[in-house]
This record gives C-alpha cells, sequence and structure tokens, in this order.
C-alpha cells in the first residue's frame, strides 16, 4: 500500500511505513537536522491561502553582532510578544536561516484581518529596538506588505533548507553554544487554516501519479526558464536550470529496476486544484486506461503547453 499526502500547495507520498510504538521524552534541540527543515515545509505547504486574513507582512531582520542561543531565543520571544500583544497579529511564523556569514538571521511573517499601514515601520523599529545593543543596521531589515503568500512560502522553505547547509557546513568553525542546545529553526502561532488530505493507492495507482507529478515539475521549470529568459532575469534563469539539473538527476539517483522504483517517493511544490487533478487521472485511468481526459490538457488548464511536457 502507498499513501499520498495533498496539501494546499505541495504533495508528498511514498510506501505506507509504520511509526508506532512507545516514543522518547522530547529532548533539548542540539544543532539543526534536515527534519526540521521538512517540518517547516511541510506546516507551510498545508496552508490554505485563500483563507488567510487578508493583510500580511513579510519581515527579514538581521544582526551584525554574533547572540548566543539563549539570547536569540529571547529575541525571538519579544517579537512574538510584540506581534500577539502590541500589534495584535491573528497568526505568524517565523524561521531562523544560518548565513554563509556565520550568524542567524530571521525570515517571517503575519497576517491581520484589517489594513495597519503604520506596522510595517512599527515592526522594524520594534526589532531595532530589542537589538540595538548588537548593532543593528536600519538598512538591513525589510518589512512589506504580502502580495501572494504562497510565493513566500516558497521562499520561506527554500531560506530554510538554504540555511540548514550553511549551519551543517560551518559545523566545525561555530561557536561552542551553537553546537548544542540552539532552540527551533522555525515556529508558527495563532489561528492558520490547514489541511492535508490523505489517500491510499495501489502501486499501480502511485507510479502513475509520480509520473505524473515528475512531469508537471519539469513542465513547470521549463515554463519558468521560459519566462526569465524571455525578460532577462538573471537569478531566475539561473534558479530555473537549477531546478531542471535538480529534476534530471532525482531520478537517477535511485538507480533503475523495482526496487528503486518502490523507494522513490513524491515530493513537490504543486497546488492542489493540480495534484488532485492528477491523482483523479492516475485512479481513473487504472480503472478504465485509455477513456480518460489527456494529461496535457491538465497542464495546458494551468497554463502549461504540452509541448513543454518532457516525455
Amino acid at each position: 500500500m502507498f499513501k499520498i499526502k495533498i496539501s494546499p500547495l505541495g504533495v508528498t507520498g511514498g510506501a505506507a511505513g509504520g511509526n508506532g510504538g512507545q516514543h522518547g521524552k522530547r529532548q533539548k534541540i542540539n544543532g539543526w537536522s534536515l527534519q526540521s527543515a521538512r517540518g517547516n515545509t511541510r506546516f507551510l505547504r498545508s496552508v490554505l491561502v485563500d483563507q488567510l486574513p487578508p493583510f500580511g507582512l513579510a519581515f527579514t531582520f538581521t544582526i551584525r553582532d554574533m547572540p548566543t542561543p539563549k539570547e536569540w531565543k529571547r529575541l525571538k520571544l519579544k517579537l512574538v510578544r510584540a506581534l500577539n500583544d502590541r500589534f495584535g497579529c491573528i497568526c505568524w511564523h517565523m524561521v531562523t536561516e544560518w548565513t554563509k556569514e556565520g550568524r542567524p538571521h530571521l525570515h517571517g511573517c503575519a497576517f491581520w484581518i484589517e489594513t495597519h499601514a503604520d506596522i510595517v515601520w512599527d515592526l522594524e523599529d520594534a526589532w531595532l529596538a530589542y537589538t540595538k545593543c548588537y548593532g543593528t543596521s536600519e538598512r538591513a531589515q525589510l518589512v512589506k506588505i504580502i502580495r501572494g503568500a504562497d510565493g513566500w512560502f516558497i521562499y520561506m522553505a527554500k531560506h530554510a533548507a538554504r540555511g540548514l547547509g550553511h549551519y551543517q557546513r560551518q559545523a566545525d568553525s561555530l561557536p561552542p553554544e551553537w553546537k548544542a542546545q540552539t532552540g527551533r529553526v522555525w515556529g508558527r502561532g495563532g489561528r492558520w487554516p490547514t489541511d492535508v488530505q490523505e489517500n491510499n493507492v495501489t502501486a499501480a495507482e502511485f507510479y502513475m501519479f509520480r509520473r505524473s507529478t515528475e512531469r508537471y515539475a519539469n513542465s513547470k521549470a521549463r515554463a519558468e526558464l521560459k519566462q526569465a529568459l524571455k525578460y532577462g532575469k538573471p537569478q531566475q534563469i539561473k534558479s530555473a536550470r537549477k531546478r531542471l539539473v535538480f529534476l534530471k538527476k532525482l531520478r537517477k539517483a535511485f538507480g533503475g529496476g523495482e526496487t528503486a522504483s518502490s523507494i522513490r517517493g513524491i515530493n513537490e511544490w504543486v497546488p492542489w486544484e493540480v495534484s488532485g487533478k492528477l491523482l483523479r487521472f492516475a485512479l481513473k485511468e487504472n480503472d478504465t486506461r485509455g477513456k480518460t481526459e489527456d494529461i496535457g490538457e491538465i497542464f495546458s488548464s494551468h497554463g502549461l503547453c504540452e509541448t513543454d511536457i518532457p516525455y
């Protein structure tokens, strides 16, 4: 039996496995792991963007001088209290990114029911006040209104993973206190609208859904590369090409054969209006082969040309 979990902004899947039995007492956080970055991504993908409060702010906060983990935790708690008590936000999320320069900085977002234009300045002023003793520069902070929360969530997930990479590469040169009891890499609070749909499928249905998802991911990356080349955007061109190389290497990393196919899972940013169609396609195709709509019609209905789909 295979499991496919469809979230509003992404999909995961693989062979169903057990994780039952006794679990030990939660321990203190000693360093950041891949599991913490994955947990952050799972949450962000589960958010129902169209049900979020209408006014949202995204922020990136930095410091110049290195704090200890305890000091960094206190700074985050001060910011959370300000968001909840002083500014009255409905929900918030933040993630610590470890930079290649070897210090933490904070990405986050918060949402309100009503528009509060002054909070753009007040939130930045609050962070500057909390971090004045760390040599914080006003020019190095960013607070902006969110226009498209799904894009910001992808950005935050990417930076959490990138920060984890920097942290692990610098393991030998980290200050001793940052090698143990670092605290959590991400956190959230308030009332978030979320949903995850879990589906049990057969092996044949899973394999077809995985192929369709991979084709969609390739097609989307090709479309993004085409758009970036058209408008001459170097950073987007680099990102799209890197994505295409990753997708090409992903399948090869597992090799071939039935065993490799059975263990290769799914983990993609796919909106559920697409992943839901692809799952229905896989279920119908295996039930009445040859009688369903062409998968190209599904892609074209979401702005992806059939010729962009690699076979």
